[in-house]
């Protein structure tokens, strides 16, 4: 017995397949350039416009600040006979931050605030609305000495430990530190 469908079967099955409507994509860059993304059609036009803002400013030798702030004109669009389409991002996101950096004795340090506005979120079964969050991360590092090669750094990312999420379905986001020993050559 064949493993196969009929072919009036098979015919019928690519008809209806046929109908469905798709996009594809095809990564030149991808590791297996023969693989496809296939998603379906989302509506029709869709404009947005929007800003992305960064600035940073040597103070002195060794003091840095900077900031960044973007914002989007919308964060959903209503297409007629369609579901609204969200643009999964917030409409209005920025940083601002003072960084020390010491070559001379190789110690860097920074605190960074960050915050994001509320925004609503479509991602298959995950749909809801993510809250606004705000939260000061903290960083130090330093090259070991006389092994100018070896930085060790510590950083602190919501040092405050303001608990949010930033996807809905994604679990709760609280203090964490992360630790680094990076040794170039």
């Amino acid at each position: 017995m064949s493993g196969f469908m009929p072919a009036a079967q098979a015919q019928q099955l690519a008809a209806a397949i046929a109908q469905i409507p798709v996009g594809t994509v095809t990564p030149q860059g991808a590791l297996d350039p023969v693989d496809l993304l296939l998603e379906a059609t989302r509506g029709g036009k869709m404009d947005r416009w929007g800003v992305d803002v960064y600035a940073e400013a040597q103070l002195t030798s060794r003091f840095f600040v900077g900031g960044n702030y973007s914002w989007v004109d919308r964060d959903s669009v209503s297409i007629p006979g369609i579901t609204d389409c969200i643009l999964g991002a917030p409409r209005n996101k920025g940083s601002l931050w003072v960084d020390y950096r010491n070559e001379r004795i190789g110690l860097t340090a920074g605190l960074r605030g960050r915050a994001a506005s509320s925004l609503p979120l479509k991602n298959g079964v995950y749909q809801g609305q993510v809250d606004a969050y705000d939260v000061l991360d903290l960083s130090v590092g330093c090259r070991l000495l006389p092994a100018r090669f070896i930085l060790v750094s510590l950083a602190a990312y919501n040092v405050l430990d303001n608990r949010h999420q930033e996807m809905v379905g994604a679990p709760e986001l609280g203090r964490l530190l992360v630790t680094r020993l990076r040794v170039q050559f």
